[in-house]
């Protein structure tokens, strides 16, 4: 298989951008044990992680479960000082190009979009339930892709830690070593419903918060009142002076602006054990029994809100519902041709979903041996930008298997997680797609 930039198949990384909603337990209180801490929030996790609606036997109450190299100079995430913002208005503009949207494909097969940010030039902290569970992940910053590696992951206490090895540019979001007072202003900023980013103010309505999810004890939360949706998992729970002061975490439906966030206490000490010593967490993470299964209730439809009604065999290429437009229907017809094309290893049948120019970029007895092997799957429209009346700017992700003799010269590995930006032209007649520009694709091992 080609790399991507090279006029061969398409570059693109993997992971399924819809948000089945997330982390049913909070970090345990700050003040017990770690090791006690995990244990008692990995019972509730196990039983959770990928749950989209759980009811709370003992309360009644039903929670919302939002899955949807250097060491920072200052702690977890001091890459810059955080500053004072007189408001949020002020701060939203200075402080959102920290915000990475997470898109992955869950072990199930569905496609999840979740939050995270960037607390320094390499890392990006995020829910655990957003990643774990997950075959593919993909990740961008101001809609540019960003190849990431998880190296750090508790499930019990729902907290999570991505590396790139590429200096992410500012701006930062450190996060807090300390508890936010009762009645601090705070904001959620993520993508709520997998659309595009928002910003949702409230305050900070208690502190150490206890739940009851199927008879399993949460402990340590902080609750807000601040609006959230499934996708903002995983975002921060922004103050002021610049600082997360929780990571996004639930959200309970049975009640008035009732939301929860991880203790940035807890998360604090956890992303700088990892940032000091780095894990290894490769994909996939399916090693987890269903905790539907766990949980004694019948496992719901393959769904979320912002996904296709269907789980849809990994061969269907699918258009998130941010990527929703009047060109989407002529995007996913295009892209499904390509993609049928390249695994049935059917030279012309691929000819006729591409430009000329890119057409004529590989003959045929080189595409055959670049694709001889190559199965690519998990295909997703993140993004459809349009550049004119019938053409348009796509951003996709996908995942490719091969034997690594075939694979890109750079990374000669089975599977490969691409993400990639395709110009599509004549959406309106004879669509065709074109080369992806220097730059616009990037892949990882997965």
């Amino acid at each position: 298989m080609s790399a991507p930039g090279e006029h061969t198949p398409p570059e693109n990384g993997g992971r399924y951008p819809v948000e089945s909603e997330f982390n049913a337990g909070a970090p345990m209180h700050p003040l017990a044990p770690p090791t006690a801490r995990r244990r008692r929030r990995g019972r509730v996790v196990a039983l959770v992680v990928t749950v989209v609606v759980v009811a709370a036997a003992a309360t009644g109450v039903t929670v919302f479960l939002t899955r949807s190299k250097a060491a920072p100079q200052a702690g977890a995430g001091g890459g810059v000082a955080p500053a004072s913002y007189a408001s949020f208005e002020a701060e939203y503009p200075a402080t959102k190009g920290a915000i990475a949207r997470i898109n992955t494909i869950g072990c199930n097969g569905s496609a999840y979009v979740g939050t995270g940010f960037a607390i320094d030039a390499h890392h990006i902290v995020t829910a655990g339930h957003v990643v774990e569970g997950s075959t593919t992940l993909s990740v961008t910053l101001d809609g540019n892709p960003v190849p990431t590696q998880i190296i750090g992951l508790d499930a019990s206490g729902d907290v999570a830690l991505l590396q790139s090895d590429n200096a992410l540019p500012a701006p930062y979001i450190p996060l807090a070593d300390s508890a936010p007072a009762v009645g601090e202003r705070v904001a959620a900023i993520g993508f709520p419903l997998g659309a595009g980013l928002t910003l949702t103010q409230g305050s900070v309505s208690a502190l150490g918060q206890d739940l009851t999810v199927n008879n399993n004890h949460l402990a340590g939360l902080v609750q807000t009142d601040t609006a959230l949706n499934p996708g903002n998992s995983g975002g921060p729970l922004i103050a002021l002076d610049g600082t997360a002061r929780g990571i996004v975490d639930a959200l309970n439906t049975k009640a008035n602006a009732t939301g929860y966030a991880i203790a940035p206490q807890y998360a604090h000490s956890e992303v700088q054990r990892w940032i000091a010593t780095p894990e290894s967490h490769p994909l996939p993470l399916c090693n987890a029994p269903s905790p539907y299964v766990a949980a004694g209730v019948p496992a719901p439809p393959a769904q979320s809100p912002t996904m296709t009604p269907s789980a849809p065999s990994p061969d269907r290429v699918q258009v998130t519902e941010s990527a929703a437009s009047a060109q989407a229907p002529a995007v996913l017809a295009i892209s499904q041709r390509y993609y049928n094309a390249i695994n049935a290893h059917d030279y012309d049948a691929w000819t006729a979903t591409v430009t000329s120019q890119r057409a004529s970029q590989q003959s045929r007895a080189s595409w055959n041996q670049g694709y001889r092997s190559t199965h690519e799957f998990s295909v997703v429209v993140t993004a459809i930008t349009p550049t004119g009346a019938d053409s348009a700017t796509v951003a996709m992700s996908f995942v490719s298997t091969q034997d690594p003799a075939d694979a890109p010269s750079d990374l000669p590995v089975t599977r490969i997680c691409w993400q990639t930006q395709l110009p599509v032209t004549n959406l309106g007649g004879d669509a065709r797609i074109g080369t992806a520009r220097s730059g616009a694709t990037t892949k990882n091992s997965c």
